[in-house]
């Protein structure tokens, strides 16, 4: 398939139309059918005006012409209907593929964008599958249908000027007087909708219209607790009553534009009547020719009012269509497609630090972490805690990158994550979250999603859901493993079993550097304590980073780095942490209710297990 951007310095219908070049066959098939339709109408136009030609001959001619002008027309019907089956069959055909295809170009555009993009307003989740369903199908308005109704006019152009030239060189001429001004006002029409389209108004309100929905429908019970059911269809109503408000503009400049066109239509059949019987009398025509030019020339404006009337449609597409590709154009700023860009490690360690790092949001005021600076040693497990808003979490994204930071830099074994391959750093990482995410797919398949690189076996999968405390809840449901998990299953899972398939999913993907982001807060501590063993044990020889309000899961840490407001407050053990009683750690233990003596039991016995 061609790139991009080669496709984007072409001009701009051929840009498309090069995204439509796997489908060349059925293009050309389809744009062949199409002239030949558009002959198929003057060619009638002819006959027709022929037929009036009868009257003025005697009975045994006009039968016989009358059989001959009848097979004609049976014959032109049936290559017309045949070529217009085929020309709307091939050009269906070849915009559909151009439809699923800038849809996969584009959602796979989307994945590839840095969590940044997706922090914009305008690219919130509900706007961006409205602009995967409606701007990829608006395309096909630029191609497709659009290409076959403009061939079809020039069909019947080329071979409505043949024939009426022929027929009468002097009505036609008048008459085509006409044609500029039908031509003017469908241009004059596409250009009005194409600047409202630039505008992005309409398509704005939609997308809008359609976050509120998906907003709604995903906090489905939070909006019910809170009673706000009519605040949210007031929102949708109020950005879809704009969209209509806007339509319904730009539906009257279409209706004047067509109402226009059809105005024109008698002006040319009053001046056909009147200076057609003027030739007659002249004797430079007969009343057949006249009929002929009449015919062929009325027929010849209604092919290009159609044609005409496809302006909107491929100005809305044109608008649709520079919208997606400045997404498709659009450079991620960390891309993790590019396996070719950045080093990747031969060996890693796990030393993890953070050096003068700076960084706040693309979409927020104000700093997250100022100018913050420490260490989590090779196979140490580093706690990250302190009061809320202190940016913990951050420093989880930006050891994923998923944002890269303003200043400073974080690296891996003395390597700034930016100089390293995007994709083969995330590969060595296992994330689990505060809030688990699974699939709406089966168990066994949510495990099996931390490492899509290769094929588990049921006793891979069963030993990784034991590690997290997990298989016999799984193995006392009714399919077992097969259970989907998803928001359409039969059966709920409650937070503490979905995280602890999340943790499942995280010890199959056999990461160098454990991530943990609030990832035991939905287990209770019973749960808990069991599944800190497993993972204690579990996690040896790796680096691990863990973000924790629970103080009582990280005592046991090998080093405790303690966060306020985005800056580095104390760092240390437990025990010499807890030494500070004026400390900020020995604040959060106690204000948790924690002796500041007391730390979590750990199994120190010699079980060996098998590393995932």
């Amino acid at each position: 398939m061609r790139t991009l951007t080669s496709i984007c310095r072409k001009p701009f219908f051929l840009r498309v139309l090069a995204l439509n070049s796997p489908e060349w066959c059925s293009i050309l098939l389809g744009s062949i059918t199409s002239l030949i339709y558009g002959a198929v109408t003057p060619s009638y136009a002819l006959i027709f005006a022929l037929v009036f030609g009868l009257f003025s001959q005697d009975i045994d001619s006009a039968e016989r012409n009358a059989r001959n002008y009848a097979i004609m027309v049976f014959c032109i019907g049936l290559a017309g209907g045949l070529c217009q089956f085929i020309s709307s069959y091939a050009f269906a055909r070849s915009g559909e593929a151009l439809t699923v295809r800038m849809r996969v170009m584009s959602f796979a555009t989307m994945l590839r964008q840095e969590m940044a993009w997706y922090d914009q307003e305008n690219n919130q989740h509900g706007a961006l599958v409205t602009r995967l369903s409606k701007d990829a199908a608006a395309l096909k308005g630029m191609t497709g249908v659009t290409i076959g109704a403009f061939l079809n006019a020039v069909g019947t152009l080329i071979a409505g000027l043949i024939i009426s030239f022929i027929a009468g060189w002097k009505l036609t001429l008048v008459l085509l007087c006409f044609t500029p001004l039908i031509v003017l006002t469908g241009f004059m029409l596409g250009q009005k909708i194409s600047k409202a389209g630039q505008k992005k108004v309409i398509s704005t309100h939609a997308e809008r219209g359609s976050m509120y929905a998906a907003e709604s429908f995903k906090n489905i019970r939070t909006v019910a607790s809170l009673q706000i059911e009519n605040h949210f269809i007031e929102l949708y109503k109020e950005a879809y009553n704009k969209e209509f408000r806007s339509s319904l503009w730009q539906s009257q400049k279409i209706v004047l534009g067509n109402a226009i066109a059809n105005t024109l239509m008698f002006f040319i059949q009053l001046t056909a009547f009147g200076y057609g019987a003027r030739l007659v009398l002249d004797q430079e025509m007969t009343y057949v020719g006249v009929f002929q030019v009449f015919a062929v020339i009325t027929y010849g404006t209604i092919a290009f009012g159609r044609s005409a009337s496809m302006v909107p449609n491929y100005s809305q597409a044109k608008q649709a269509s520079i919208k997606i590709m400045d997404l498709n154009s659009r450079q991620s700023i960390i891309d993790p497609d590019k396996e070719t860009e950045g080093i990747t490690l031969k060996k890693v360690g796990g030393t993890l630090e953070f050096r003068d790092v700076s960084f706040k949001y693309p979409s927020r005021k104000g700093r997250v972490l100022k100018n913050l600076s420490f260490t989590c040693g090779q196979g140490e497990a580093t706690a990250i805690v302190g009061p809320s808003g202190s940016g913990k979490s951050s420093c989880i994204a930006l050891l994923e990158r998923f944002y890269d930071p303003q200043q400073g830099a974080v690296l891996l074994d003395g390597h700034d994550l930016r100089t390293l391959n995007v994709k083969w750093l995330r590969s060595i990482i296992g994330l689990v979250q505060q809030e688990p995410v699974l699939f709406n797919l089966s168990i066994r398949d949510n495990i099996a999603y931390g490492d899509t690189t290769r094929t588990f076996t049921d006793a891979e999968i069963n030993e990784a859901a034991r590690l997290a405390d997990i298989h016999h809840t799984i193995i006392g449901l009714a399919q077992g493993y097969n259970t989907i998990c998803g928001t359409s299953s039969q059966v709920q899972l409650a937070g503490g079993q979905k995280q602890r398939i999340a943790i499942a999913r995280l010890l199959v993907r056999q990461p160098k550097i454990v991530l943990f982001d609030e990832a035991t807060s939905a287990l209770n501590t019973a749960v808990e304590e069991n599944i800190l063993r497993e993972l204690d044990r579990a996690r040896r020889d790796r680096t691990c980073v863990t973000v924790a309000h629970r103080l009582s899961t990280i005592r046991n840490s090998d080093k405790i780095v303690v966060l306020v407001h985005g800056r580095l407050n104390e760092q240390g053990t437990d025990t010499e942490l807890s030494a500070n009683s004026n400390g900020t750690y020995s604040q959060l233990l106690r204000a948790a209710g924690l002796d500041t003596t007391t730390k979590r039991d750990t199994d120190d016995s010699e079980t060996k297990v098998e590393h995932f």
